[in-house]
């Protein structure tokens, strides 16, 4: 870098590539200085600093990526799986839809029949939202209109309360069963 001398105490130098904001604060720091060698010290500084800054973040930044695995818990506003962050009670509740045969017994229906969709998740949306809306009965004669023929001769909608840990671990039956609506399937 060459430094030259201009009046009025200013200073310019040749060097294109340098940052302005460092450029601007050494050359004050120079005309303050009379010429001494703290102008030159303080455009290195400031080029280390760029460095140092540099070198700092990229540190911070990998540390933020081993927060999750130091932390001995998982919690808010620092968690790996927000969803999971908060307890969960051990029993989940189901809005299903089930057939029932001449004899009383269930018979699962396809995902088709009960919503017209091969999408699990559409179809669990689909029968809580009807359910909430209020609407158990049309919905459960929509239904029944698209079993209509076979083995199913009833439709009931219900609400199934598990305890996720046992129906993990072993079909087991719900621990508590509300029926919400029921209907006749119509015959072809």
């Amino acid at each position: 870098m060459t430094w030259k001398w201009v009046e009025e105490d200013r200073i310019s130098f040749t060097e294109t590539n340098a940052d302005p904001q460092c450029r601007r604060w050494s050359t004050q720091a120079l005309a303050r200085s009379r010429g001494r060698v703290i102008g030159s010290i303080r455009l290195s500084y400031c080029r280390g600093m760029r460095q140092r800054w540099r070198t700092i973040a990229t540190v911070c930044f990998v540390a933020v990526l081993f927060v999750p695995v130091i932390r001995p818990g998982d919690g808010v506003p620092l968690s790996s799986y927000p969803m999971y962050a908060t307890p969960r009670s051990s029993e989940v509740t189901f809005i299903v839809a089930v057939g029932l045969g001449p004899g009383g017994g269930r018979i699962e229906l396809s995902s088709r029949t009960i919503a017209g969709t091969a999408d699990p998740l559409i179809v669990e949306s689909y029968l809580r939202r009807e359910v909430e809306g209020g609407r158990s009965d049309s919905m459960c004669e929509a239904i029944a209109g698209r079993a209509g023929g076979g083995r199913i001769v009833e439709i009931e909608i219900r609400s199934e309360r598990f305890n996720v840990v046992d129906r993990v671990l072993a079909e087991t039956p719900p621990v508590g069963t509300k029926v919400l609506a029921s209907c006749v399937v119509p015959r072809r």
